[in-house]
Parts: C-alpha cells; sequence; structure tokens
C-alpha cells in the first residue's frame, strides 16, 4: 500500500496547451492507506481535474502529485500501465459508466479485461465476486440491467465496477448525491468499510457534514482554491474561513435536525428510533376518583325523608 501525496497542485484543462486555464490551485494533501480525506465546497471543477489526474488523461499545470513514488504529472505510459489498475474512481448514481441495454455483469467485465487484460478468467470471477459483495450487493444483481436497479443499488454496482481490480487509492466523487438519508448512511458505512480494509479513500462531497464525519483530513474550496485543509474535527468545530463558516452554519444532518457533533462514534445509524414518552401527570383513572354527592341533592334527600311518603 502507497501514500497519495498532492503539493500545491494546480489543475485546468489540456495542460499541453500553451494558454491553459487554471480552474483549481493551492491543493495539497496526504493520503496514507486507510485514511479518508475529504474535499467540499465547490468540488466540481476539482472533481473532474483530479479524474482526469488519477486516469492518466491530463497533467497539472503546477505543483506536483505523486503515487507510490512516482510523479503522476511526468509518469509515462508504462508507468501508467503499473499504476492504472491501483487507482479507482467511483461516481455517483447520475454518472454510472453502464451500458442501459446490457446486463451490469457486461459492465463489471469490460474494466477488469481493460485494466488487467492478462488475467486468469478464474481469477478474474472471483475478483468480480469479490468487488460485489464488498460493495454490498447480492452477486445475482449483475445479472440485470443498470435501468432496472434502484438508485442505492447503481451506486453500489458502480462502485463493485470500480473494486474489481482490487485498487490501493479510490477516488470517491460524490457518491452520496441524490440519496434519501438512509440510503446515504449506509454509502458512508461502506466508505469506513472499505478504509478500514487499508484502501485509502479521497472523498469529494458538498455535503461538510457527511465530510467531517468520516473523514480524518479535510479540505474545503472555494472559488477554484483551498481555503482550509486540517484534522475534519477541529475544522468542524472551529472554522477559520467565512466560506466555511457559512457551509457549517447552513448545514443540515441528514436525518433530520440542525448541526450536531461531527465525530459520532461507531458506525452511522440506518434510522433514529421515535421514544414516546407518557406525561408527567397521568389523568387519575375513574375507578381512583371517589365520588361524592353535590350538597344541594344531599339537604333534598334528607328533607325527602323527614316529611315521609304521601298517603
Amino acid at each position: 500500500m502507497s501514500s497519495l501525496r498532492l503539493k500545491d497542485l494546480s489543475l485546468g484543462p489540456r495542460a499541453w496547451l500553451r494558454r491553459a486555464q487554471t480552474e483549481i490551485s493551492g491543493v495539497s494533501l496526504e493520503m496514507k492507506p486507510g485514511e479518508i480525506v475529504a474535499l467540499t465546497g465547490q468540488i466540481q471543477p476539482a472533481a473532474r481535474h483530479l479524474a482526469a489526474l488519477l486516469s492518466g488523461q491530463n497533467a497539472p499545470l503546477g505543483g506536483r502529485a505523486e503515487f507510490d513514488g512516482v510523479d503522476l504529472g511526468r509518469a509515462r505510459r508504462t508507468n501508467w500501465r503499473r499504476l492504472r489498475w491501483r487507482i479507482a474512481i467511483w461516481r455517483g448514481a447520475a454518472e454510472a459508466p453502464f451500458s442501459p441495454r446490457l446486463p451490469a455483469m457486461a459492465g463489471l467485465t469490460e474494466q477488469i479485461d481493460t485494466l488487467l487484460p492478462r488475467l486468469d478468467p478464474r481469477l478474474r470471477d472471483a475478483q468480480i465476486l469479490s468487488a460485489l459483495q464488498r460493495a454490498g450487493l447480492d452477486p445475482d444483481l449483475a445479472l440485470r440491467q443498470i435501468s432496472s436497479l434502484t438508485s442505492l443499488e447503481r451506486v453500489e454496482m458502480s462502485l463493485a465496477r470500480a473494486l474489481v481490480t482490487v485498487p490501493e487509492v479510490l477516488l470517491a466523487i460524490d457518491p452520496i448525491a441524490g440519496l434519501d438519508p438512509l440510503d446515504r448512511a449506509r454509502t458512508l458505512n461502506r466508505l469506513r468499510a472499505l478504509a478500514g480494509e487499508g484502501v485509502g479513500i479521497m472523498f469529494l462531497t458538498e455535503d461538510i457534514q457527511a465530510a467531517a464525519q468520516i473523514a480524518l483530513r479535510m479540505g474545503v474550496l472555494h472559488a477554484g482554491r483551498m481555503v482550509e485543509y486540517g484534522m475534519a474535527e477541529d475544522i468542524a468545530l472551529m472554522p477559520r474561513h467565512p466560506y466555511t463558516q457559512l457551509l457549517l452554519n447552513t448545514s443540515a444532518d441528514p436525518l433530520g435536525g440542525n448541526w450536531r457533533h461531527p465525530r459520532r462514534p461507531g458506525p452511522l445509524p440506518s434510522a433514529e428510533p421515535v421514544i414516546l414518552r407518557p406525561l408527567r401527570d397521568p389523568p387519575p383513572k375513574l375507578e381512583d376518583t371517589p365520588h361524592e354527592t353535590p350538597p344541594a341533592m344531599e339537604s333534598d334527600l334528607e328533607n325527602t325523608g323527614a316529611s315521609g311518603p304521601e298517603t
């Protein structure tokens, strides 16, 4: 397992052009095996350019990106053949790279055959089955078309596609976008489980609370720059930059309510039980209430008894 280091990284489209435009700058972070490092805020340009960088499709405009001692900006094609299967990209359900007419298994097989063409077929099938299980899916779902799956199943099938090569680094591009609160919690727990297996995860999300809940370190992107970076808990409790403060003040809890402490122990809850509590002073029962005769009725009875019955 190797670490990923970004130092004062600048990214933009088509870095080989003379007048390349910088869209992201000042990105510095380090991600070791088994760690989750989150980037939050205005992540869309960063997600696009980081995916291109980590897949060998573009080089940085400035700074340095290093993985396993190799400068990704200067890596040759032979280096990328040894690195590409060790770095995976996981996109959300809206960008799941599957053909709508073919079973999902076709997308899984295509991914592993492209990145590991010399892999033994028996080992290939074993890795596909393992990827489906690690993603939390029933293997039979891979025989269905991607359009027939639920939103969560499409997200998890996209994760299985990223895991078929058993990568060491996972770039997760907002996989919780568009999911309901319970599915979001399950997806975040899945990220935690993968980190527990030793996978280094760079988690990009617009939800700063989700980033603070599961990440060890966190960076905040605003207007193309990283305006804040540090321990996720420290940033969540003591934000320094005004944009970070704005994100935290407007953040809502995924399961309802306002901002709460970001470092919840243990896995995220799948649901919060509703407890019905009795009233402090319950009303007395009918049989416990003593029967009292009104005073006026008592006087009438006494007068009736004194005069006796009429003849």
